[in-house]
C-alpha cells in the first residue's frame, strides 16, 4: 500500500501515468526529476549522519557501565592484591566455597558499589576492601575474622550486617568510614567478638 499523504500521492500518481503511458516527459522534464531525485537523496544522506551524530552524543553523556565479577566455583582463595585498584568492577559475586579474601585484594577499587559474599565462612585479611569509596553496605553471612583496615576509608559505608559467629575485628578495621550509621549482628549479638581499640576510628554515629 503506497504512502496516501498529498505529497507522496501526487508523486505516485505520475509514476503511474507515466509507466502507463498516458504520460509523456520532456527531456527538460527528466533532468528537473532526475535533479530532484540527487537532491533528495543527498538530503535523506545528511539527515542520517545528523541521527548518528545525535545518537553518538547521546551515548558519550550515559555513564560508562561497569563489569560485575563473578570469581569461578573452584576458587578457595583470592591471592592478596590480585583486584586492587581495579576501577572498572562495580559488583564482586564471591563463590560458594571461597575461604579467604587475601590481604589488599580489593583496595582502591573506587567503582565498586556492591559484594556478594558466601555463605560459608570466610576470613578476610587486611586491607582487603580498604579505599572502596563507592561501598554502601556490607552484608557478610559467616565470617571468622576481620583483618586490620579490611575496610578502612570506605567513605560512603553507611549499613554493616555480620554474624554472631564472628569471633575477632582487628585494628582500622572500619577506620574512616565516616557515614557508618549502623553495625548489626544477625542472629545473635556482639558479645563473643573481640573489637580492637580502634576499630571504629573516626565513626561518628557507631560505637
Amino acid at each position: 500500500m503506497p504512502d496516501t499523504t498529498p505529497k507522496n500521492k501526487l508523486l505516485f500518481d505520475f509514476y503511474q501515468n507515466i509507466k502507463d503511458g498516458t504520460e509523456v516527459l520532456s527531456i527538460e522534464d527528466l533532468e528537473i526529476a532526475i535533479q530532484t531525485m540527487e537532491l533528495a537523496k543527498e538530503k535523506l544522506k545528511i539527515n542520517d549522519q545528523n541521527r548518528i551524530k545525535q545518537a553518538q552524543l547521546s551515548a558519550d553523556k550515559e555513564p560508562p557501565k561497569g563489569k560485575v565479577l563473578y570469581l569461578p566455583r573452584y576458587q578457595k582463595t583470592l591471592y592478596a592484591n590480585v583486584f586492587k585498584g581495579n576501577e572498572e568492577i562495580v559488583k564482586v559475586v564471591l563463590n560458594e566455597g571461597l575461604r579467604e579474601i587475601g590481604e589488599y585484594a580489593f583496595a582502591g577499587c573506587t567503582n565498586l558499589r556492591e559484594i556478594i559474599f558466601p555463605n560459608n565462612r570466610i576470613i578476610l585479611r587486611k586491607g582487603c576492601f580498604k579505599d572502596c569509596t563507592a561501598l554502601k553496605e556490607v552484608y557478610i553471612p559467616d565470617v571468622s575474622n576481620i583483618g586490620p583496615s579490611a575496610f578502612e576509608n570506605c567513605a560512603v559505608l553507611e549499613n554493616v550486617i555480620l554474624p554472631a559467629t564472628l569471633s575477632n575485628v582487628y585494628s582500622r578495621a572500619f577506620r574512616n568510614c565516616r557515614m557508618l550509621k549502623n553495625v548489626e549482628f544477625c542472629g545473635g549479638d556482639a558479645n563473643a567478638t573481640w573489637f580492637y581499640s580502634d576499630v571504629f576510628e573516626n565513626c561518628s554515629t557507631v560505637m
